[in-house]
Parts: C-alpha cells; structure tokens; sequence
C-alpha cells in the first residue's frame, strides 16, 4: 500500500516539473482497477489525445508490488509479450486511425504471478537510461486474482461422533463441535454458521460452532455458509444433529362401533421439543370436507405431549378405517 502512494507522490511531482508539455497532452481515459478469476481474460484501456512530441507513451508494469523494478513497454506499437513468471500471456494493441490513440494491454490464461499494478503513462524524451516510477507519469490500476475453493467445499462435521443424526433423547444435553471447512479461495472466503435462519458464530479457513444439544434442537438444520469475492455465488453445507422423529397412536372409546352411534378417538402425539399440530383425516380425508359427518375436535398439549380428542355423532362411518 506504501509504495502505491508512492507513485502518486511521484506523478504529482512530476507533473509540476513537467507542466509546459503535459498541457498538450489529454488522456480521456485510464486502466481501471479489476477482480478476475484465474484463467480468465483481463484488458486495460488508454485513451490519448493531442499527445505531445516531447513524451513518449508507454505500458508500465509492476509486476511484484514492493518491488523497486520497474519495467515498460513502448504503447505505440502492436506486440506480444512472453513474461518468463509462469503468468498469462501478455499483449499491446495500439490503434490510431480515429486521430484518438487508443491503447490496450491484454492478459490472457491470467495467472497470480500476473498480479500488481498497471497503467498507460508517457515519458519524456530523450528517455531515461534507468526508468523508474519517478520517470512515469499516469493513473495506475491494480489486478487482483481470484481462485475458487474446491467444489466440494464448505464440508460439515460433527467432530467425534460418526453417526448422525442422533435419534433418542439420550443425546439432550451432549455438547458438540459442529465443524465447518473450506480449501482453496483466494482471497480466503469468510463461513458463517447459521442455526436454521439465526447467525451463531463467523470465521475464516476453518469455522468451530460449540454447542450443547437441547430439546428445541429437533430437527434443526445447522448450516455453514462460504461467502466473499472468490465466489461467484455463496456455498454451503448443512448437518442436522439431532432428528427423533415424533411417534402418535389411536385408541377408541369403543372396541365395536355400529351406524348412528357416537364414538370417541384419541390420538396422542409425542415428540421433541413438542407436538406443533394434530390433523385427523378419514380415509385420506380431512373431516370438514365430508358431507354430513358430525364431528368435535378438542386439543390438549401438556408437556412434550400432545392429545387431540376426535368426537364423532351419529356415525354412518362404522365400515371406513380411521
């Protein structure tokens, strides 16, 4: 970041010391700073106009940040440039047939060693023998690299335990880890634990959610989103610690019903953290859509259990299985 503002204390400086032929000079256009994927295409853009005899326009190219070499390339010319580390294939394009000199610096296959800072410039003539970011005046643009993680990440676990869910009760109460993982992402993305909709707990690479298993945990998704700038779209994974699934039994106020008499069903539900709803269907049919079917409903709930009392007058139901 040190050496960023650096350079533009030197363009300033420079500017003042060349200001009777920087006036001829116009640039309508300058490379903007760009996030890319790895592998991708990458085009910084120049435009100048009226450019001055006295300067020279140029690509300058930092290709380490921190490092105090500086290279550049003539901008009016159409080239390819082979770099010898391991990045992308560079070129110029120089283009001037609109009386507008447009400038472009391309990067093909972009790879991290092509990350740093750059930027059309111009320098004055005669140029230097030792050019350095002192000889060079322009607006400067930084490219980042960006690398996915592995597809197969953010991975879930419950560290110490191999099967999960747990299914009896006996598990109220055990405290677990709930771990979330990511390899690979550049820069590394940030994972976040969620308890169904509700954020617990943040971090970055390896993300550890201590929890300690309770009633109102049934059933509850535990979920580890991966987001950031090396994501193209947010990822997750999921684990769901505890699933006991509710049980629920009928039992009738009579063992032998005949047409037209009244009947009383029970129905008791149990499960954890409680029965939420009983719903009674006669043969797949919810009660209030039959025709002349009397029937009362009363619900009690006392605990983790549930009792919802089915009442039926005069039934011509004898024959239909409850």
């Amino acid at each position: 970041m040190e050496d960023k503002y650096s350079y533009l204390i030197a363009i300033v400086t420079l500017l003042l010391h060349h200001f009777d032929r920087v006036t001829c000079i116009f640039v309508t256009e300058w490379p903007v700073s760009v996030s890319t994927f790895e592998n991708s295409t990458v085009e910084f853009f120049c435009e100048v106009h009226e450019k001055d005899d006295s300067m020279h326009l140029v690509w300058f190219t930092d290709m380490q940040p921190g490092d105090n070499r500086v290279s550049f390339n003539f901008a009016n010319e159409t080239v390819e440039l082979n770099h010898e580390n391991n990045g992308g294939q560079h070129s110029m394009e120089y283009d001037d047939t609109s009386g507008v000199q447009k400038l472009a610096y391309r990067i093909t296959d972009v790879k991290v060693a092509d990350e740093g800072l750059y930027s059309c410039g111009y320098i004055p003539l005669p140029i230097p023998q030792a050019v350095s970011s002192e000889n060079f005046l322009g607006e400067i643009a930084t490219l980042e690299v960006l690398i996915p993680p592995l597809e197969s990440h953010p991975r879930c676990e419950v560290t110490g335990f191999d099967l999960i869910p747990f299914t009896n009760s006996s598990a109220i109460g055990l405290p677990l880890d709930l771990r979330c993982e990511i390899q690979g992402g550049r820069p590394t993305p940030d994972l976040t634990w969620y308890r169904n909709s509700d954020s617990v707990a943040n971090g970055a690479e390896v993300n550890l959610l201590q929890h300690v298993l309770s009633a109102d945990d049934n059933g509850v998704e535990f979920s580890c989103v991966a987001s950031g700038k090396a994501l193209m779209t947010n990822t997750s994974c999921s684990v769901t610690p505890l699933r006991i699934p509710p049980t629920a039994s009928i039992t009738s106020s009579s063992s032998y019903v005949t047409t037209g008499m009244n009947v009383t069903l029970i129905c008791k539900g149990d499960g954890l953290p409680h029965i939420s709803e009983i719903e009674w269907f006669v043969n797949g049919i919810s009660p209030e859509k039959l025709e002349d079917f009397e029937y009362e409903i009363y619900d009690e709930q006392t605990g983790s259990e549930s009792l919802s009392e089915l009442n039926i007058f005069n039934s011509n139901f004898a024959k239909n299985e409850q």
